[in-house]
């Protein structure tokens, strides 16, 4: 027993004497520090313009560098130095993400960069109304905001954080409190940016729709502009798509634009639709008419959604007696046959009539359906007084006619086979 207390007595007294032997030569061993501690952001507030940090006084730091970067310090956006342990970057954009990072400064060293977490501004208080489903179709827009001290200048448009395109913003543009962004993709998440001048002043978020389904056999013209729109429908344009879709092909017309017809001769199915809109229906101002070409081959010819008006587009009729002088229709070609004439939810005005038969011209079905005809002169909606010509069937349905000098007028010789009128006002 007395050896192990013996033995205890010897390791204690060896480890006490190397901790003295340490205590003593600590400044030999350690020597100088290479570096100062990081400082650690402890607080970080923002607004719109500013970011203000704040951290811990550290001993043998004489200042603090801090740097502000949006490319996560790719470059550096800002660099400041302070021997405040708070700094205010202002300044700064509105929603934007920025990175931060800081470091102690001594005499002769310096600590590594503390880098803090993102921070990313407050949006400007924007005027812009927030959006709901009747704002967006597949292709457009409606970008809309309350009454506003500023003058609006531009819209960005941004898809992916990819700046697509700007819109300039008219006088008119302010007034009306709106502006419709076209040319959009269906099914797009867009974020629009407001600007007066060169300042940013809000965005909001758009979802566009899905495009309706008009076939296979379709061509769109709602990305083009108002001033091409107004002279697209040409007879030029109409043999050229007749003849790439023999079969038949869907023309979707933009909302609200003007498009204007002189006389178009149709030789093969084609149907005029009004896309999805935010601007109402397709305008067809009519200064000539639509007719059927000698001798076709018996093509359907439809319109759905389409304001039909006067060539002048002025919203009068040249004349009290024909309100217009014109017709919508005028099959005036020997030998022509369509087989259906069709109009659905259209509004036809200010026309001398709407459909004339001449010559040997043959239509086997005239249908018009939640149609509003108006201001239509002494040849009436659909005129057969030519013996030679022939209709099968006439079927108005679920319409109003007023104001219209004759509604069916028809010739000596039996050319009309059936007439069905329902649902309909006059």
């Amino acid at each position: 027993m007395k050896n192990i207390f013996k033995t205890k007595n010897l390791l204690v007294a060896a480890i006490i004497g190397l901790f003295a032997l340490a205590s003593c030569n600590s400044e030999d061993f350690l020597g100088t520090a290479p570096r100062l501690f990081r400082p650690i952001i402890q607080e970080t507030s923002y607004g719109g313009t500013w970011i203000k940090l704040e951290w811990d006084k550290y001993s043998d730091a004489k200042s603090y560098q801090l740097q502000l970067s949006v490319d996560s310090f790719k470059t550096v956006f800002k660099d400041v130095t302070t021997e405040d342990v708070s700094y205010t970057f202002t300044e700064l954009d509105y929603d934007t993400k920025y990175q931060v990072r800081i470091k102690s400064l001594g005499t002769d060293i310096a600590s590594e960069f503390f880098v803090g977490k993102d921070v990313t501004t407050s949006d400007y208080p924007t005027k812009l109304i927030t959006p709901t489903s009747s704002d967006v179709v597949d292709v457009a827009a409606k970008v809309s905001w309350t009454s506003s001290d500023l003058t609006y200048s531009k819209i960005d448009v941004f898809k992916n954080d990819t700046l697509v395109k700007s819109v300039p913003l008219t006088d008119t543009d302010n007034r009306l409190n709106y502006k419709i962004v076209s040319g959009l993709s269906p099914q797009k998440t867009y974020v629009m940016k407001i600007y007066s001048g060169s300042s940013y002043c809000g965005k909001k978020t758009y979802k566009t729709t899905t495009s309706e389904n008009y076939g296979t056999n379709t061509v769109d013209l709602r990305s083009i502009s108002d001033t091409e729109a107004y002279t697209k429908i040409s007879q030029t344009f109409v043999d050229s798509i007749c003849a790439l879709y023999p079969s038949g092909v869907n023309v979707i017309l933009n909302g609200g634009s003007v498009y204007k017809i002189e006389t178009v001769q149709c030789s093969r199915s084609i149907s005029f639709i009004t896309g999805l809109s935010l601007s109402g229906k397709a305008i067809m101002a009519v200064n000539g008419n639509f007719g059927i070409a000698s001798a076709a081959e018996t093509p359907s010819v439809k319109f759905e959604k389409i304001f039909f008006t006067d060539g002048t587009v002025a919203g009068k009729y040249k004349t009290d007696a024909n309100y217009g002088g014109t017709y919508l229709f005028n099959l005036n070609q020997s030998g022509a046959k369509a087989q259906e004439i069709g109009f659905n939810n259209c509004i036809i005005k200010y026309k001398r009539g709407i459909i004339r038969m001449q010559t040997t011209a043959q239509v086997a079905t005239v249908n018009m359906t939640n149609c509003v005809m108006d201001s239509i002169g002494g040849y009436g909606v659909v005129n057969n007084a030519n013996d030679a010509s022939y209709v099968g069937s006439i079927n108005i349905a679920n319409s109003t006619i007023a104001h219209a000098d004759k509604v069916l007028v028809c010739g000596k010789a039996l050319g009309v086979n059936s007439v069905t009128m329902q649902n309909v006002t006059t």
